[in-house]
């Protein structure tokens, strides 16, 4: 029996092929779970359709991925706080307030994608990471003595 995949199946395909199985594998496995559909003509055509319509979208997510991406890696952020003479921090500079920071300039991530393990203790250069639908860019936080 043909019949066309609605989701990944392990050890069969990938979603939108179409697949020759057993009629008693598709009858009581694929069309019993939702995991494919008899192939029909009809069948075949939407499925194509919205084949051709979530790889417009995810052009379109990954287009403003890389924008995204391209405007929080410009500059470094700079941020001022009070430190002792040896450089150390009275108080720690947090993930929410580096993800305020950059939010503050434009770019919308989450605090998921914010790669920040401790919060940044010293005076100096420091990195970060956000990592974005799988791509990742490296944030230069630039923190100076406030007088």
């Amino acid at each position: 029996m043909k019949i066309i995949l609605l989701k990944d199946v392990p050890k069969i395909g990938r979603r939108y092929e179409i697949k020759e199985v057993s009629d008693g594998y598709a009858r009581n496995f694929l069309l019993k779970n939702g995991l494919g559909e008899i192939a029909t003509d009809a069948i075949v055509r939407k499925m194509d359709e919205e084949k051709k319509k979530t790889e417009a979208d995810k052009k379109n997510r990954e287009a403003k991925v890389n924008e995204k991406i391209a405007s929080i890696s410009k500059e470094p952020i700079v941020i001022e706080s009070k430190a002792n003479e040896d450089g150390h921090l009275f108080a720690g500079i947090k993930k929410e307030e580096v993800l305020k920071l950059i939010t503050d300039r434009g770019a919308e991530i989450k605090p998921e994608e914010l790669e920040m393990n401790k919060p940044i203790k010293e005076i100096g250069p420091h990195e970060v990471s956000v990592k974005i639908s799988g791509k990742t860019a490296k944030i230069k936080i630039e923190v100076i003595k406030k007088n």
